[in-house]
């Protein structure tokens, strides 16, 4: 149960640690490195029948601290897309789900465009260094990162929804950790 603990706050940190910033203070930027795969492997979930891409995507430690999961999403399809669930979640069984928009508007992704996730502001990836390597204690494998689609909603009110695989897969990942 410990490491299980340990897993999910390091998972926690990489995934959803967001860059605050008050107003009228400039963003600074932030200086992060890409979490080795033999450490955490992040893998993209195959949904064939998947109206979206993910593209592109990393985990990234902050060299002071925190962190974040980068990635482009894409629509493939052929419908424009009003809201989309994305789910991050670990062979020890934890994880985030995020989605967009986060506050109601009015902006649609056609086909063949990017789904507009929050930034969080300017990020410097910089080399993974031996001694970046020991200061942020990579070193064996904590585990797998699944990143999957879980529900699409077209602008014509019809949806993809892949929440019974999501679900699937929570349990699956429970059974294994003897859950």
């Amino acid at each position: 149960m410990r490491n299980k603990l340990i897993v999910f706050l390091l998972m926690v940190s990489y995934l959803v640690s967001a860059v605050s910033v008050s107003q009228g203070e400039e963003l600074k930027k932030k200086q992060y490195v890409v979490v080795p795969p033999e450490h955490i492997l992040l893998v993209i979930a195959s949904q064939p029948d998947c109206p979206l891409k993910i593209e592109n995507a990393r985990l990234l430690a902050g060299t002071n601290g925190g962190g974040a999961g980068i990635y482009q999403v894409r629509n493939q399809g052929t419908k424009a897309i009003q809201a989309v669930t994305l789910a991050t979640w670990s062979s020890v069984d934890t994880g985030s789900t995020t989605s967009w928009p986060r506050k109601l508007t009015n902006e649609v992704v056609m086909p063949g465009g990017l789904v507009p996730f929050d930034e969080e502001g300017p990020l410097e990836i910089v080399p993974l260094t031996q001694e970046l390597r020991e200061k942020l204690k990579f070193g064996t494998m904590l585990g797998v990162a699944i990143l999957m689609v879980v529900k699409v909603t077209f602008t014509d009110g019809s949806t993809y929804d892949a929440e019974p695989t999501f679900k699937a897969l929570r349990s699956h990942l429970r059974q294994l950790n003897g859950d």
